[in-house]
């Protein structure tokens, strides 16, 4: 048997030839992708302090006189904690400020603080917290002031807040490094982390108090390195 061989011809040849090195040659890399996740986390803790904010309003012929009428409010009130025996940690003022000048109107406050420790400790705590507002409640009516619901809070807010948002950021990198693995890519830097909301939680719960932050976290990642 005699084997013919043939030479292909030019064209399909150089065509052939160019396929051979498409497959061969390296293929350009993608670009670097942004993706963009949120992450939501909250932190249950144990409130250190209860406090409860006594609001007055003072009116007068002039504006003048009125601020004068508010500004003794916080002097006056801690003078009646004493005397009532009501064990506060402490009192902060805020104000007087002017609410208005005709007619003319100024308004006081005055934030006063509990520490909470016995009451959560005492197997009758929450009777007891509950007495605590009646008290309060009533001294704000002798000294004609309205009086807000107790606010929980904890000694160091700053730190708590932090943790929070840390668990965040964590969440939202466990979304994001999902997303980059469909795109059979990975995340090779934080471009950016943008805190949403820092949000603590209204609760009566005398032993838990919630922070809950939420943050838009963006990442740059680069295909094919999965």
């Amino acid at each position: 048997m005699t084997i013919v061989r043939r030479a292909l011809p030019p064209l399909v040849a150089l065509i052939a030839c160019a396929v051979t090195y498409a497959q061969a040659a390296p293929q350009p890399a993608m670009p670097p992708t942004t993706i963009e996740s949120t992450g939501k986390a909250t932190l249950d803790m144990t409130p250190d302090f209860a406090d409860f904010t006594f609001v007055h309003d003072f009116s007068a012929d002039t504006a003048e006189a009125a601020l004068k009428l508010a500004s003794p409010l916080a002097a006056s009130l801690e003078e009646e904690l004493k005397k009532r025996e009501l064990a506060y940690r402490d009192c902060t003022a805020i104000g007087p400020v002017l609410l208005s000048q005709d007619p003319p109107a100024a308004q006081s406050s005055v934030v006063v603080r509990f520490a909470l420790g016995t009451f959560q400790t005492s197997a009758t705590g929450q009777e007891e917290f509950g007495a605590l507002s009646d008290k309060l409640k009533q001294l704000g009516k002798d000294l004609g002031c309205a009086v807000s619901k107790p606010v929980f809070a904890v000694a160091d807010v700053k730190s708590a807040e932090s943790t929070a948002l840390g668990s965040a950021v964590e969440n939202a990198y466990a979304w994001g490094e999902g997303v980059a693995r469909v795109l059979a890519a990975v995340i090779t830097s934080v471009e950016n982390v943008r805190v949403v909301e820092v949000k603590w939680g209204d609760t009566a719960d005398l032993k838990r108090i919630s922070c809950t932050a939420t943050v838009n976290v963006k990442y740059t990642a680069v295909a094919g390195q999965s």
